[in-house]
């Protein structure tokens, strides 16, 4: 058993050599170095884009053929929106196919993918009319390909979509005649859209999901980096009737003394600027990644939040440490994973990690190795896109820039076990 299946398991061995569960610590435990990731992390890199665009890889999402699918943008160089998007797949042992090419989707975005209850993956984005105005739109994409879309009438965009317990997709959208204000919608199977407007939302959507009562949950952004007492990071919660309940992050208290310039005098201000991640964990909770300004010297923190709205929170990185909590998804197994950008600017590098929090709320993390291309900018290295697979392993974008102006698209796989399936001693 390596070292990185034993960080995920939880186990150790003991002094007679046979491998033991590790009694769970409370706070952050930091595993790093590149052996923890011997025989445990893959890195596929992905075709380039036609010639004369600009590649960017963004939502992932275990497919419904047991592949992993994901979407490709290909922009024109310096004339942003004037082609299209692909919808590819990645195979457990990494190769790569189309689904739906650019040519199918003329002028599209697509922002957020998922697959539905009905053995259908769903997208959602906007599209670019005549008038250069943007029109809201989702997709459903069989497994051979087939594509049907559906215009969401009152949307500028359609920012995510989630599966809903009743067999519908969850979708959020900017709304286009309701001055920009967002607003959530169901859509069946068939393509229905049933609207729910969300009164007094003061921010834009940054991340949702759906918990197991089929309740669509939401996070938003603060309009400004500088904050107060009066500002509130929010969640709300959105019944399959539209009923809407808003839930404020506690805040974090720190010294009544200015922090980093931005003159925050105030005893204590709240959690987040941004939510920068939703998950449904095993738990039946909702588990929250609470982004901040890196300039803030705060510890970082993934909150929990139950039905009925009592928070707790669970530190990720210790006060002084730069970076945030990033992308976070339920599994593999009981836990959630989710992704930390990690500040060195003495060196100006930034490490990406991959941690996972239990439904207790123990953190570990471990570091992605840098890469050994001597051409990659290591502080161009970013993770973009996160989800576990059907094949029960994590699964992650690498956008990676290269000297000389050249986009490296990799997907990577972190080999997970499920500890479910691991009796102890074993």
């Amino acid at each position: 058993m390596s070292v990185l299946t034993r960080w995920f398991l939880g186990v150790r061995k003991n002094s007679a050599g046979s491998m033991v569960r590790r009694r769970p610590r409370l706070g952050c435990e930091v595993l790093e170095g590149r052996e923890l990731l011997s025989g445990g992390l893959a890195r596929f890199s992905l075709p380039a884009g036609p010639v004369g665009t600009s590649t960017y890889v963004g939502p992932i999402t275990a497919g419904p053929d047991g592949n992993v699918w994901f979407v490709e943008a290909f922009d024109t160089i310096n004339r942003p929106f004037t082609t299209s998007n692909a919808i590819a797949r990645i195979t457990p042992t990494g190769v790569v196919s189309t689904v739906v090419p650019s040519s199918a989707l003329p002028a599209t975005h697509v922002y957020s993918l998922t697959t539905g209850s009905d053995g259908n993956a769903w997208f959602g984005g906007f599209r670019s009319v005549e008038g250069s105005a943007f029109q809201g739109v989702v997709g459903r994409v069989t497994p051979a390909g087939g594509l049907t879309v559906f215009v969401v009438p009152n949307a500028f965009t359609v920012d995510r979509i989630t599966p809903g317990r009743d067999g519908n997709l969850w979708i959020t959208a900017t709304g286009s005649n309701t001055g920009g204000a967002s607003f959530a919608a169901s859509v069946t199977p068939s393509g229905t859209i049933t609207e729910f407007p969300l009164p007094g939302t003061p921010y834009n959507i940054t991340a949702s999901t759906s918990d197991r009562h089929g309740n669509l949950w939401v996070g938003f952004t603060l309009a400004s980096l500088v904050i107060s007492q009066a500002d509130k990071t929010v969640v709300e919660r959105i019944t399959p009737t539209g009923k809407v309940t808003r839930y404020v992050l506690p805040p974090y208290h720190v010294p009544a003394a200015p922090i980093d310039g931005f003159g925050l005098s105030h005893p204590a201000y709240h959690a987040a600027i941004t939510i920068n991640g939703l998950a449904t964990g095993a738990d039946g909770n909702v588990w929250i990644s609470e982004g901040t300004n890196s300039s803030l010297s705060i510890p970082r923190f993934i909150a929990r939040v139950t039905p009925s709205g009592k928070f707790s929170q669970f530190k990720v990185l210790p006060r002084g440490v730069e970076g945030d909590p990033g992308l976070i998804v339920a599994g593999p197994g009981r836990q959630l994973s989710f992704m930390v950008a990690h500040e060195f600017a003495v060196v100006s590098y930034r490490q990406f990690k991959i941690g996972r929090i239990s439904t207790t709320g123990h953190v570990s993390l471990v570091g992605l190795p840098k890469s050994t291309d001597p051409q990659v900018n290591s502080t161009s290295i970013s993770i973009t896109a996160m989800t576990t697979g059907s094949d029960g392993n994590l699964w992650f974008v690498n956008n990676v820039s290269k000297s000389g102006g050249i986009q490296v698209m990799e997907i990577d796989r972190l080999t997970v076990i499920d500890p479910r399936r691991h009796s102890k001693g074993k």
